[in-house]
């Protein structure tokens, strides 16, 4: 996994204000700016098996197994922004489908390739931004 580390080898968290350097703060902004409550567990069967977590676009809300994985939120972040902002995101994931669909994870259907390539590189920005830059 790559470390979260700028250019110059400092740390990420230095460069956050001192009010957002614990995960639970950032990880309650993210649920701020999703606008979606999160919840944990009863997460629905999944035929590829177990999931870590997942958001109901019908219902609007993220389900994670554990609240603590910071890394699967910023993942069911990004379908909560998929879902709030539609058509116009789509157009952009469109124009970048080349570069998000390898970023999908192993065993997404063809038809789940871009959104889930575009969870993934929402989850690589947030959480190692310099290695979203050189993959995508």
């Amino acid at each position: 996994m790559p470390v979260n580390r700028d250019q110059a080898g400092q740390s990420m968290a230095n460069l956050l204000p001192e009010s957002a350097r614990r995960l639970e703060d950032i990880a309650d902004e993210l649920a701020k700016i999703s606008g979606v409550p999160v919840r944990q567990g009863r997460l629905a069967r999944s035929p590829a098996g177990k999931v870590a977590g997942q958001f109901d676009r019908t219902q609007g809300v993220m389900r994670l197994r554990e609240m603590s994985d910071f890394e699967t939120m910023t993942h069911e972040t990004a379908h909560a922004l998929e879902n709030e902002w539609g058509r116009s995101l789509n157009t952009l994931k469109t124009q970048f489908a080349k570069e998000l669909e390898p970023m999908a994870y192993t065993g997404a259907t063809s038809k789940q390739q871009l959104s889930e390539g575009f969870a993934e590189f929402m989850r690589y920005y947030i959480t190692t931004p310099n290695y979203a830059k050189r993959t995508a």
